[in-house]
């Protein structure tokens, strides 16, 4: 099947009449294979007696609250693409087509009524605090969204089924949105109209959700500074903790001005950071499969594998970078002998990392655990130092090119492969 209609509803029996014949009409010009199905809260209006003709039915719903029907509308659905809308026509059916015409080009797609050509119709009160919500999750989160409140979304079946939902309340609009972004996927917006309902009353109670929205915001908030989100590096970059800012782009400048050019390069570990998405033409070696399909979508070109045996061909790059990565792998897992096979003659190794002979690092080290406990630092497992290091190189007849520090703590390598 190629579209599910999902749709809760609680007491919306003369919105539904009008809504279901508008949305099969709409469906019509783009899909015969669809099915719409309305998941019913238990209604008193008699929303479960309707009969709403073909490729439609009501169930009555058993998980609690507005996610809960969701969950169960997923769960149901049998349609490669699923999209949610509101029972109270504020939804207007006509934006199925501008949902359903994107859906080649992202993963998730918001119908948003805060960008350009967007707009929302309702109560004044109600519209600020909407806006008050979206940027207070955006800002914290750091999400480049503006309209992740929004119902009216068209999924890929696959991959919302696949994601873990706790939050039963409104507020798992926010928390699905946040985890598809944090597992690399690719989400896009598109400007819709909100309307006000047509008949009854609406039984959402803004102030009694907000607790919440508050409890869902901070664990939002611990998952996107974890390294469970996607683009953790690339936030690091951007980091509203200056210390971790500068850190990032120091790094960032002094791994690319000890570049040559940009192209026939591999970083091993990329991860998302700065370095490999300045280098289009640059290949990305990860084994989080998060970080690769957001490589994927800004348009790198990445390959899952590991240090200790890289999967390409010998002599292929005349660079290699390894920014990070050796601490966070047994010292077995690192053999430079794997290294030398991929770059060709003459070619140069970039390599960086704490420096475990300055007793600054080892502070900065137990401060940055304190202050982002998920993230990078809870992983250090091998401690080099940089006499480790020369020695491991040296012995093989590397030479040194360069050596440069980021506060005099981290250090980076600029390494000739022996003739």
């Amino acid at each position: 099947m190629n579209l599910s209609i999902v749709i809760p509803a609680f007491n919306e029996k003369e919105n539904l009449i009008k809504l279901i014949p508008e949305i099969r009409k709409i469906i019509s010009e783009i899909t015969n294979s669809y099915e719409i199905i309305v998941v019913d809260k238990g209604s008193a209006d008699g929303t479960l007696e309707l009969d709403l003709g073909l490729n439609t039915k009501i169930i009555k719903q058993k998980m609690p609250g507005y996610g809960g029907a969701l969950r169960e509308g997923f769960n149901l659905s049998k349609g490669e693409y699923i999209i949610t809308m509101d029972a109270d026509q504020s939804h207007e059916p006509l934006y199925v087509k501008d949902l359903w015409e994107k859906r080649n080009e992202a993963d998730l797609i918001v119908a948003s009524r805060y960008v350009s050509g967007g707009r929302a119709d309702m109560p004044y009160i109600r519209k600020l605090l909407s806006i008050f919500l979206n940027e207070l999750y955006t800002y914290v989160l750091s999400l480049p969204y503006k309209d992740i409140s929004s119902g009216y979304r068209l999924y890929n079946a696959n991959i919302v089924k696949a994601i873990h939902l706790t939050k039963s309340g409104f507020s798992m609009l926010q928390e699905l949105l946040s985890k598809f972004h944090c597992e690399g996927y690719k989400i896009i917006e598109v400007p819709f109209s909100y309307k006000p309902r047509i008949h009854g009353e609406s039984t959402v109670r803004l102030w009694r959700m907000a607790s919440s929205y508050l409890v869902t915001l901070f664990e939002m908030w611990k998952l996107r500074n974890s390294l469970d989100s996607a683009d953790y590096d690339e936030r690091a970059y951007k980091s509203r903790i200056l210390p971790q800012r500068y850190w990032q782009r120091k790094r960032y400048k002094i791994v690319t001005n000890m570049l040559k050019h940009k192209d026939n390069v591999l970083d091993i570990g990329c991860g998302t950071s700065k370095i490999i998405q300045s280098m289009p033409k640059a290949v990305g070696l990860d084994l989080n499969h998060r970080s690769l399909r957001y490589l994927n979508k800004k348009g790198n070109i990445s390959v899952e594998g590991a240090i200790e045996e890289l999967p390409f061909k010998n002599s292929i790059f005349e660079t290699v970078i390894c920014s990070q990565l050796i601490e966070h792998i047994p010292k077995e897992n690192f053999k430079p002998e794997e290294i030398e096979r991929v770059l060709k003659r003459k070619g140069i190794f970039i390599l960086g990392t704490p420096d475990y002979e300055k007793k600054w690092w080892c502070f900065t080290e137990w401060v940055y655990k304190k202050l982002i406990p998920g993230g990078y630092g809870m992983q250090h497992i091998t401690r080099y130092t940089s006499s480790e290091i020369e020695n491991i190189f040296c012995k093989r007849g590397w030479k040194i090119l360069d050596k440069k520090y980021v506060l005099g703590m981290e250090v980076i390598y600029k390494l000739q492969k022996a003739l």
